[in-house]
C-alpha cells in the first residue's frame, strides 16, 4: 500500500502516459436485454462510458506483466480513476477501441483510487454492436 503523497506520484504519471500514449475508448456494460418472442430479436440495453484518454499498454510490455497468462489478444488498459467519474467497470463489462471489441478479464484499482487497471482480451469473430438502446447518465434529447 503506498501513502496518500505516493498516490499524487502515480496520478502525474499516469498523466503524463495520459498525455504521450493516450487513447480514445468506450467502456459498455449491459443493463439488460429485451428479447421478442415472436421475432426472435435480441435487443441489449447498455450504458456506457467514454474515457478520453486511457493508456493501452503495448502487446509486448504485457508479456512482461503476465508471464504465464499472457496471450496474443489480450492487452492492460491503465484509467485515471477521475475519467470513470462514478461508472464501475466489472468482468462483465466490454471495451470498444479501435473498432474492436474487447471483453474485460481482470479488474484492479489502485491504492487511494489513483489508478484502474483493466486486462482486456480481443473478442475474435464478434462484431461491434451497431444496434442497442443506450442508457446513460447524460440527459439526451430526441428532438433534432
Amino acid at each position: 500500500m503506498i501513502s496518500r503523497r505516493g498516490t499524487q506520484f502515480i496520478n502525474d504519471v499516469i498523466h503524463a502516459l495520459k498525455l504521450e500514449y493516450g487513447f480514445s475508448l468506450t467502456i459498455y456494460k449491459r443493463v439488460s436485454t429485451d428479447i421478442n418472442l415472436d421475432t426472435g430479436d435480441v435487443n441489449p440495453t447498455v450504458s456506457f462510458k467514454q474515457v478520453p484518454r486511457a493508456v493501452i499498454l503495448p502487446r509486448s510490455l504485457l508479456r512482461e506483466f503476465f508471464h504465464t497468462e499472457y496471450d496474443t489478444n489480450d492487452r492492460l488498459i491503465i484509467i485515471d480513476y477521475n475519467d470513470l467519474r462514478g461508472f464501475e467497470v466489472s468482468i462483465d463489462d466490454y471495451v470498444i477501441f479501435n473498432n474492436k471489441k474487447y471483453l474485460v478479464n481482470k479488474v484492479i484499482v489502485y491504492d487511494y483510487n489513483a489508478a484502474v487497471i483493466i486486462k482486456v482480451k480481443e473478442s475474435e469473430g464478434t462484431e461491434v454492436d451497431d444496434y442497442f438502446t443506450i442508457t446513460s447518465d447524460l440527459d439526451i434529447e430526441d428532438d433534432v
